[in-house]
Protein backbone atom coordinates (compact mmCIF):
# COMPACT_ATOMS: atom_id res chain seq x y z
CA UNK A 1 0.00 0.00 0.00
CA UNK A 2 1.43 3.41 -0.94
CA UNK A 3 1.26 6.43 1.32
CA UNK A 4 -1.58 8.08 -0.58
CA UNK A 5 -3.86 5.03 -0.43
CA UNK A 6 -3.16 4.57 3.25
CA UNK A 7 -3.77 8.25 3.89
CA UNK A 8 -7.10 8.14 2.05
CA UNK A 9 -8.24 5.20 4.18
CA UNK A 10 -7.33 6.98 7.42
CA UNK A 11 -9.08 10.15 6.32
CA UNK A 12 -12.19 8.10 5.46
CA UNK A 13 -12.13 6.59 8.96
CA UNK A 14 -12.10 10.06 10.53
CA UNK A 15 -14.72 11.32 8.06
CA UNK A 16 -17.11 8.65 9.33
CA UNK A 17 -17.71 10.91 12.32
CA UNK A 18 -19.35 13.44 9.94
CA UNK A 19 -19.22 17.08 11.06
CA UNK A 20 -16.88 17.34 13.97
CA UNK A 21 -15.43 20.24 15.92
CA UNK A 22 -14.48 20.77 19.54
CA UNK A 23 -18.07 21.26 20.67
CA UNK A 24 -19.28 18.23 18.69
CA UNK A 25 -16.49 16.07 20.10
CA UNK A 26 -17.50 17.06 23.63
CA UNK A 27 -20.98 15.63 22.98
CA UNK A 28 -19.74 12.27 21.74
CA UNK A 29 -20.06 9.08 23.75
CA UNK A 30 -17.10 7.49 25.51
CA UNK A 31 -16.86 4.78 22.83
CA UNK A 32 -16.87 7.42 20.10
CA UNK A 33 -14.07 9.33 21.80
CA UNK A 34 -11.93 6.18 22.02
CA UNK A 35 -12.55 5.44 18.32
CA UNK A 36 -11.76 9.04 17.44
CA UNK A 37 -8.45 8.88 19.29
CA UNK A 38 -7.59 5.65 17.48
CA UNK A 39 -8.55 7.05 14.07
CA UNK A 40 -6.71 10.30 14.67
CA UNK A 41 -3.60 8.46 15.87
CA UNK A 42 -3.62 6.23 12.78
CA UNK A 43 -3.87 9.32 10.60
CA UNK A 44 -0.95 10.93 12.41
CA UNK A 45 1.16 7.79 11.97
CA UNK A 46 0.70 7.90 8.20
CA UNK A 47 1.83 11.51 8.21
CA UNK A 48 4.82 10.62 10.37
CA UNK A 49 5.87 7.87 7.96
CA UNK A 50 5.60 10.19 5.00
CA UNK A 51 7.60 12.88 6.79
CA UNK A 52 10.26 10.38 7.90
CA UNK A 53 10.85 9.19 4.34
CA UNK A 54 11.11 12.77 3.11
CA UNK A 55 13.47 13.59 6.00
CA UNK A 56 15.68 10.65 5.06
CA UNK A 57 15.85 11.84 1.45
CA UNK A 58 16.67 15.37 2.67
CA UNK A 59 19.48 13.93 4.78
CA UNK A 60 21.05 12.11 1.83
CA UNK A 61 20.95 15.36 -0.15
CA UNK A 62 22.42 17.40 2.69
CA UNK A 63 25.64 15.51 3.39
CA UNK A 64 28.76 17.51 4.18
CA UNK A 65 30.29 16.68 0.81
CA UNK A 66 27.51 18.62 -0.90
CA UNK A 67 28.71 21.83 0.70
CA UNK A 68 26.50 24.87 0.26
CA UNK A 69 24.69 23.12 -2.60
CA UNK A 70 23.12 20.60 -0.20
CA UNK A 71 19.36 20.62 0.18
CA UNK A 72 19.41 21.89 3.76
CA UNK A 73 22.44 24.13 3.38
CA UNK A 74 21.02 25.89 0.31
CA UNK A 75 18.05 26.87 2.50
CA UNK A 76 20.20 28.32 5.26
CA UNK A 77 20.33 25.30 7.55
CA UNK A 78 23.34 23.52 9.01
CA UNK A 79 21.96 20.04 8.36
CA UNK A 80 18.80 18.07 7.56
CA UNK A 81 17.79 17.88 11.23
CA UNK A 82 17.71 21.67 11.46
CA UNK A 83 15.66 21.85 8.25
CA UNK A 84 13.13 19.27 9.45
CA UNK A 85 12.87 20.95 12.83
CA UNK A 86 12.06 24.29 11.23
CA UNK A 87 9.57 22.87 8.74
CA UNK A 88 7.78 20.64 11.26
CA UNK A 89 7.89 22.99 14.25
CA UNK A 90 9.17 20.13 16.39
CA UNK A 91 12.03 19.85 18.86
CA UNK A 92 15.49 19.04 17.56
CA UNK A 93 15.23 15.65 19.28
CA UNK A 94 12.03 14.77 17.41
CA UNK A 95 13.47 16.05 14.13
CA UNK A 96 16.56 13.87 14.66
CA UNK A 97 14.29 10.84 15.16
CA UNK A 98 12.58 11.57 11.85
CA UNK A 99 15.91 11.85 10.05
CA UNK A 100 17.36 8.69 11.61
CA UNK A 101 14.30 6.65 10.75
CA UNK A 102 14.15 8.09 7.25
CA UNK A 103 17.77 7.13 6.60
CA UNK A 104 17.05 3.64 7.95
CA UNK A 105 14.03 3.26 5.65
CA UNK A 106 16.03 4.37 2.62
CA UNK A 107 18.90 2.00 3.41
CA UNK A 108 16.56 -0.98 3.71
CA UNK A 109 14.71 0.05 0.55
CA UNK A 110 17.95 0.17 -1.43
CA UNK A 111 19.00 -3.28 -0.22
CA UNK A 112 15.58 -4.73 -1.04
CA UNK A 113 15.92 -3.23 -4.51
CA UNK A 114 19.25 -4.98 -4.97
CA UNK A 115 17.74 -8.31 -3.86
CA UNK A 116 14.92 -7.93 -6.39
CA UNK A 117 17.40 -6.93 -9.09
CA UNK A 118 19.18 -10.27 -8.87
CA UNK A 119 22.50 -11.80 -7.74
CA UNK A 120 24.62 -9.42 -9.81
CA UNK A 121 23.28 -6.38 -8.02
CA UNK A 122 23.69 -8.06 -4.64
CA UNK A 123 27.46 -8.09 -5.12
CA UNK A 124 27.35 -4.47 -4.00
CA UNK A 125 25.89 -5.61 -0.67
CA UNK A 126 27.23 -9.12 0.09
CA UNK A 127 25.82 -9.07 3.65
CA UNK A 128 22.23 -8.90 2.46
CA UNK A 129 19.47 -6.88 4.10
CA UNK A 130 20.35 -4.62 7.06
CA UNK A 131 19.40 -5.89 10.51
CA UNK A 132 16.80 -3.14 10.93
CA UNK A 133 14.84 -4.18 7.82
CA UNK A 134 12.15 -5.78 10.02
CA UNK A 135 11.72 -2.51 11.92
CA UNK A 136 11.51 -0.54 8.68
CA UNK A 137 8.88 -2.93 7.34
CA UNK A 138 6.82 -2.57 10.51
CA UNK A 139 6.96 1.24 10.22
CA UNK A 140 5.83 1.21 6.59
CA UNK A 141 3.02 -1.21 7.45
CA UNK A 142 1.83 1.08 10.22
CA UNK A 143 2.59 -1.48 12.94
CA UNK A 144 4.80 0.83 15.00
CA UNK A 145 5.12 4.57 15.48
CA UNK A 146 8.19 6.65 14.73
CA UNK A 147 8.92 6.91 18.47
CA UNK A 148 8.66 3.12 18.95
CA UNK A 149 10.86 2.38 15.94
CA UNK A 150 13.46 4.93 17.04
CA UNK A 151 13.53 3.41 20.54
CA UNK A 152 14.28 -0.02 19.08
CA UNK A 153 16.88 1.28 16.63
CA UNK A 154 18.71 3.39 19.21
CA UNK A 155 18.36 0.81 21.97
CA UNK A 156 19.96 -1.95 19.93
CA UNK A 157 22.41 0.29 18.11
CA UNK A 158 24.44 -1.07 15.21
CA UNK A 159 26.05 -4.51 15.52
CA UNK A 160 29.83 -4.49 16.03
CA UNK A 161 32.11 -4.87 13.02
CA UNK A 162 34.07 -8.04 12.45
CA UNK A 163 37.77 -7.87 13.47
CA UNK A 164 39.72 -6.30 10.65
CA UNK A 165 36.55 -5.19 8.88
CA UNK A 166 34.50 -2.01 8.80
CA UNK A 167 31.12 -3.71 8.68
CA UNK A 168 29.35 -6.26 10.89
CA UNK A 169 29.43 -9.90 9.88
CA UNK A 170 26.50 -12.02 8.81
CA UNK A 171 26.05 -13.61 12.24
CA UNK A 172 25.93 -10.23 13.98
CA UNK A 173 23.41 -8.88 11.47
CA UNK A 174 21.21 -11.95 11.95
CA UNK A 175 21.42 -11.71 15.76
CA UNK A 176 20.45 -8.04 15.72
CA UNK A 177 17.60 -8.77 13.32
CA UNK A 178 16.24 -11.45 15.66
CA UNK A 179 16.53 -9.04 18.59
CA UNK A 180 14.69 -6.35 16.63
CA UNK A 181 11.87 -8.77 15.82
CA UNK A 182 11.64 -9.76 19.49
CA UNK A 183 11.21 -6.12 20.48
CA UNK A 184 8.64 -5.59 17.74
CA UNK A 185 6.63 -8.47 19.18
CA UNK A 186 6.68 -6.70 22.55
CA UNK A 187 5.50 -3.32 21.21
CA UNK A 188 1.87 -3.88 22.32
CA UNK A 189 2.90 -4.43 25.95
CA UNK A 190 5.87 -2.06 26.36
CA UNK A 191 6.17 1.70 26.52
CA UNK A 192 8.65 3.56 24.32
CA UNK A 193 11.00 3.93 27.29
CA UNK A 194 10.77 0.22 28.08
CA UNK A 195 11.53 -0.69 24.46
CA UNK A 196 14.68 1.44 24.53
CA UNK A 197 15.81 -0.02 27.87
CA UNK A 198 15.16 -3.59 26.70
CA UNK A 199 17.09 -2.86 23.51
CA UNK A 200 20.11 -1.67 25.49
CA UNK A 201 20.00 -4.76 27.70
CA UNK A 202 19.86 -7.09 24.70
CA UNK A 203 22.72 -5.22 23.01
CA UNK A 204 24.91 -5.61 26.10
CA UNK A 205 24.22 -9.36 26.18
CA UNK A 206 25.01 -9.74 22.48
CA UNK A 207 28.11 -7.54 22.56
CA UNK A 208 29.95 -8.05 25.86
CA UNK A 209 33.10 -6.26 24.69
CA UNK A 210 31.12 -3.27 23.52
CA UNK A 211 29.11 -3.29 26.76
CA UNK A 212 32.30 -2.76 28.78
CA UNK A 213 33.37 0.09 26.51
CA UNK A 214 29.97 1.76 26.83
CA UNK A 215 30.07 1.34 30.61
CA UNK A 216 33.47 3.03 30.80
CA UNK A 217 32.24 5.81 28.48
CA UNK A 218 29.27 6.48 30.78
CA UNK A 219 31.65 6.64 33.73
CA UNK A 220 33.95 9.09 31.96
CA UNK A 221 30.93 11.24 31.00
CA UNK A 222 29.87 11.79 34.64
CA UNK A 223 29.61 15.47 35.48
CA UNK A 224 27.97 18.08 37.67
CA UNK A 225 27.36 21.69 36.68
CA UNK A 226 25.60 24.61 38.34
CA UNK A 227 24.48 27.94 36.91
CA UNK A 228 22.19 30.85 37.70
CA UNK A 229 19.63 32.09 35.18
CA UNK A 230 18.57 35.68 34.47
CA UNK A 231 15.93 35.52 37.22
CA UNK A 232 18.45 34.50 39.85
CA UNK A 233 17.20 30.90 40.04
CA UNK A 234 19.95 28.37 40.63
CA UNK A 235 20.03 25.30 38.42
CA UNK A 236 22.12 22.16 38.26
CA UNK A 237 22.73 19.44 35.70
CA UNK A 238 23.98 16.08 36.92
CA UNK A 239 25.12 13.33 34.58
CA UNK A 240 25.37 10.02 36.43
CA UNK A 241 27.56 7.02 35.95
CA UNK A 242 25.86 3.65 36.51
CA UNK A 243 26.77 3.28 40.19
CA UNK A 244 25.78 6.81 41.13
CA UNK A 245 22.45 6.55 39.33
CA UNK A 246 21.63 3.23 41.01
CA UNK A 247 22.50 4.59 44.46
CA UNK A 248 20.43 7.77 44.13
CA UNK A 249 17.48 5.96 42.53
CA UNK A 250 17.47 3.35 45.29
CA UNK A 251 17.56 6.05 47.96
CA UNK A 252 14.69 8.04 46.43
CA UNK A 253 12.58 4.97 45.72
CA UNK A 254 12.94 3.79 49.30
CA UNK A 255 12.15 7.20 50.80
CA UNK A 256 9.20 8.01 48.52
CA UNK A 257 7.66 4.54 48.32
CA UNK A 258 4.54 5.49 50.32
CA UNK A 259 3.92 8.32 47.81
CA UNK A 260 4.36 5.97 44.86
CA UNK A 261 2.00 3.21 45.85
CA UNK A 262 4.41 1.03 47.79
CA UNK A 263 3.40 -1.83 50.13
CA UNK A 264 1.35 -1.10 53.25
CA UNK A 265 3.30 -1.01 56.50
CA UNK A 266 2.28 -3.41 59.28
CA UNK A 267 4.43 -1.82 61.99
CA UNK A 268 2.41 1.02 63.64
CA UNK A 269 5.39 3.38 63.76
CA UNK A 270 6.29 2.79 60.10
CA UNK A 271 2.64 3.15 59.12
CA UNK A 272 2.45 6.48 60.94
CA UNK A 273 5.61 7.71 59.21
CA UNK A 274 4.19 6.67 55.84
CA UNK A 275 0.95 8.49 56.64
CA UNK A 276 2.85 11.66 57.51
CA UNK A 277 4.73 11.46 54.22
CA UNK A 278 1.53 11.02 52.22
CA UNK A 279 -0.02 14.02 53.97
CA UNK A 280 3.12 16.16 53.48
CA UNK A 281 2.18 19.25 51.38
CA UNK A 282 5.46 19.12 49.44
CA UNK A 283 5.49 17.65 45.95
CA UNK A 284 7.48 14.50 45.18
CA UNK A 285 10.11 16.62 43.41
CA UNK A 286 10.42 18.89 46.43
CA UNK A 287 10.72 15.92 48.78
CA UNK A 288 13.40 14.41 46.55
CA UNK A 289 15.33 17.69 46.51
CA UNK A 290 15.15 18.08 50.30
CA UNK A 291 16.28 14.48 50.80
CA UNK A 292 19.29 14.90 48.52
CA UNK A 293 20.30 18.13 50.24
CA UNK A 294 19.97 16.42 53.66
CA UNK A 295 22.17 13.54 52.48
CA UNK A 296 24.79 15.93 51.09
CA UNK A 297 24.88 17.88 54.35
CA UNK A 298 25.12 14.72 56.44
CA UNK A 299 27.86 13.23 54.28
CA UNK A 300 30.02 16.33 53.99
CA UNK A 301 33.54 15.46 55.20
CA UNK A 302 37.21 15.79 54.16
CA UNK A 303 37.19 12.14 53.13
CA UNK A 304 34.44 12.74 50.61
CA UNK A 305 36.20 15.80 49.23
CA UNK A 306 39.43 13.85 48.70
CA UNK A 307 37.75 10.87 47.03
CA UNK A 308 35.82 13.10 44.63
CA UNK A 309 39.02 13.88 42.75
CA UNK A 310 39.77 10.23 42.08
CA UNK A 311 36.81 8.27 40.80
CA UNK A 312 37.34 4.98 39.00
CA UNK A 313 34.72 2.74 37.40
CA UNK A 314 35.05 0.31 40.32
CA UNK A 315 34.41 3.02 42.91
CA UNK A 316 30.74 2.81 43.86
CA UNK A 317 28.94 5.04 46.35
CA UNK A 318 29.93 2.84 49.25
CA UNK A 319 29.93 5.38 52.08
Amino acid sequence: MDFLSDLEQRIAAVSAFAALDVAAAARRSDDDIVRLIEAGSALVRVGERLRAVAAGVAATRSVRESGHAGLAQARGHRDAVSLVQQLSGSTRSDAAKQVRLGESLLEASMEIGRVEAGPGAMEESPRGLPWHAVVDAAVLAGGVTVAQADAILRGLGDPPADPGDVAPGRQAVEAWGIAAQQLLDEVPVRTVEELAAAGRQIRDRLDAEGAEARYLARHEARSFRMWTDADGIHHAKLRFDDHGAAWVRSMLDSALRPRRGGPRFVDPEEAATAGDLIADPRSNDQLAYDLIIDVLRAGRSPTHRRSSARGSPACAWSS
